[in-house]
């Protein structure tokens, strides 16, 4: 008789429907990205600091050298601006021309404009490549498009978010840490190209990064738009699942007693809490292209395809808004809800990250604590650490109390902790820093993760990419007026030394995101939902 009963399978590491080396190469993609964003969140300030001190008169910027937060406020801003317009733009085109084309556009684009910027002298030169990023910041919001098409249940979605928050989190743990290191001065000693470009390091790393994503694209990357391959021969394909799904609303029971089936012809546990049915796909007419003749149109023709066009345009409009707007019958509310969520958590995140490094950096005089960059990525590393962790709990979290009782967890720790550095920094420097980064940390990687799980839930299948789009196009906006106003409140409130209202900002965005997602709770009671207390998405 064996010692070891080999009919017993062991237990699979990975949720069923989740394929891992797929979901690796999407993580591939965003690694750019974040990590060139979180080696320059410490070095704003430092950065700023030398590009004024080389610039010519622009826009009084060497006669208000003491106004540096406010236009490091505005290098941050310039960069989350284009993606106000382009994140939707890209998360359209995703719809249309699939995620894997468009997430190649992002990291060439994004690694051109990380070149630009670590070559450039001049303030100006400077934002330009900053504004180039942005154009191309979009491929965190089709990522998490293809994460949610690459996994098949909602156990399946629920731990690949969380994985994507994780790796995302990781990214930034290391480029903080990395970007406190590569812009110290102590580096740069008998190079005077790096001197007086401090940033250059951080910027060329970035550009190798990219380099490298856009060989994995290229070489190993599926497309999940009409996907026809399978992760395993027990699971569907997303277009099997799909045409299994019943002609009515199919039933998803999300945290239960019994396995149910899902729509997709999967199973799930659940404790009976909410049941939300998902709508079938309603197939709407697109006109299509009037066809010149031999190459060539008429006027007539050419009006009439440039009108089709417009229709076609607008109704994929129309859609995405509806889908937006409108409730799903049975559902507790549809996507708009949870992207302000999104936009809530991007505001806080905005504000703080760029508050913090201005606090460390400035001078004792001026509020500040009068620090280099060494010591902001240490405030920032640790602050990314914290997000790591929470990332990392969040999957047994949120099966535990539910998605929306984890977005209250987060915003209650946002509120006390943004306010802890300027209260009680000058006599308590180094404890008051970290503690505030890691509860700030725990509190956005809770946020999150458990944000972008809600914007996919309420999203119907067809506008998967488009309201991703739209929840990135309010981030940016957020992360856009976010460092404008930190830098900005910072000024105003440097000058009376109330630097701690800077930081205010941060708490009263957090109370919001607290109030407003109890909304969600009132409808689920609504609804007819005996447990109001979580809800597990």
């Amino acid at each position: 008789m064996p010692l070891l009963d080999t009919s017993v399978e062991p237990p699979n590491l990975f949720p069923t429907g989740f394929p891992i080396r797929q979901s690796l190469l999407v993580l591939l993609n965003i690694l750019p990205e974040v990590m060139i964003h979180h080696m320059l969140v410490p070095l704003f300030p430092f950065m700023t600091m030398t590009l004024m001190s080389r610039s010519d008169d622009i826009a009084g910027v060497s006669a208000a050298k003491s106004n540096y937060a406010y236009y490091a406020g505005l290098l941050q801003s310039a960069y989350f601006f284009p993606s106000i317009f382009m994140t939707v733009v890209w998360g359209c085109i995703s719809d249309r021309a699939g995620r894997k084309p468009v997430l190649l556009c992002g990291v060439v684009g994004y690694g051109l404009g990380a070149m630009l910027l670590g070559m450039s002298t001049d303030y100006g030169v400077a934002m330009l490549a900053l504004i180039v990023c942005g154009l191309f910041a979009a491929n965190a919001a089709v990522a998490k498009c293809m994460m949610g098409e690459l996994s098949l249940t909602d156990e399946a979605r629920a731990f690949g978010y969380s994985v994507y928050g994780v790796a995302y989190g990781a990214a930034g743990i290391v480029g903080s840490a990395l970007g406190g290191l590569l812009g110290d001065p102590a580096l740069f000693a008998g190079s005077s190209f790096l001197q007086q470009r401090p940033y250059f390091a951080a910027c060329a790393l970035g550009v190798v990064l990219a380099v490298a994503a856009a060989s994995s694209n290229c070489l190993f990357l599926k497309e999940t738009i009409n996907a026809t391959w399978t992760y395993d021969s027990a699971v569907p394909s997303t277009q099997e699942a799909l045409q299994r799904r019943p002609a009515s609303s199919s039933l998803v029971v999300f945290d239960g007693d019994a396995a149910s089936e899902n729509g997709l012809g999967c199973s799930c546990k659940s404790h009976g809490r909410v049941q939300l049915p998902i709508p079938t796909p309603i197939p709407v007419p697109v006109p299509t292209a009037v066809p010149g003749g031999n190459g060539c149109r008429s006027l007539k023709n050419t009006i009439k395809f440039v009108v089709l066009r417009l229709i076609r345009v607008a109704r994929r409009l129309s859609m995405v808004i509806g889908s937006l707007l409108a409730s799903r019958p049975g559902a507790i509310v549809g996507p708009t809800v949870p992207v302000i969520l999104y936009a809530t958590y991007a505001l806080c995140n905005s504000i703080y990250g760029t508050s913090l490094p201005v606090l460390i950096a400035a001078a004792p005089h001026q509020g500040g604590f009068g620090l280099g960059p060494r010591e902001a990525g240490v405030a920032m590393t640790t602050l990314g650490i914290a997000k790591l962790c929470a990332k990392l709990f969040f999957y047994p979290l949120q099966r535990r109390f539910g998605t929306l009782s984890v977005y209250q967890i987060g915003c209650a720790l946002l509120v006390p902790a943004a306010l802890i550095p300027p209260l009680f920094g000058s006599s308590s420097l180094w404890p008051s820093l970290l503690v505030s980064a890691v509860l700030i940390g725990i509190g956005e990687g809770l946020l999150y993760v458990s944000a972008i799980v809600m914007v996919t839930h309420f999203a119907r299948p067809e506008h998967l990419g488009a309201v991703h789009g739209v929840a990135g196009c309010l981030v940016s906006l957020a992360r856009t007026l976010g460092p404008y106003v930190a830098g900005l409140a910072w000024q105003r409130s440097a000058l009376s030394g109330q630097t701690w209202i800077v930081f205010t900002l941060v708490s009263l965005s957090a109370f919001a995101g607290l109030v407003l997602v109890r909304k969600i709770d009132t409808k689920a009671s609504d609804a007819g939902t005996t447990d109001t207390k979580a809800f597990d998405i």
